[in-house]
């Protein structure tokens, strides 16, 4: 199937994404394969879809625990170690 058109976002800094989603209309692509497959399904028909790709500093930080860490490890082998932030 073909998805439902949509609005194709990519912000370059963390405001501008909260600008986007203040309407309740977006949803969020970070690197994971679930919002495609389901868009195509018709399961998710998001009038628009913020690329989450070229927002700086966003691969460096996780959760963990209920705990905050930036720079945590990363699987593409170029983090290294963590240190802990506030939550």
């Amino acid at each position: 199937m073909i998805a439902n058109p949509f609005v194709y976002q990519a912000p370059s800094s963390l405001d501008e994404v909260f600008t986007m989603l203040e309407d309740g209309s977006a949803k969020i692509l970070a690197g994971g394969m679930s919002l495609i497959p389901l868009m195509k399904l018709r399961l998710a028909s998001p009038e628009n879809v913020i690329d989450l790709r070229r927002v700086p500093g966003l691969k460096e930080i996780a959760e963990s625990g209920g705990v905050w860490w930036k720079d945590a490890p990363r699987t593409d082998r170029q983090g290294q170690g963590a240190s802990q932030s506030s939550a």
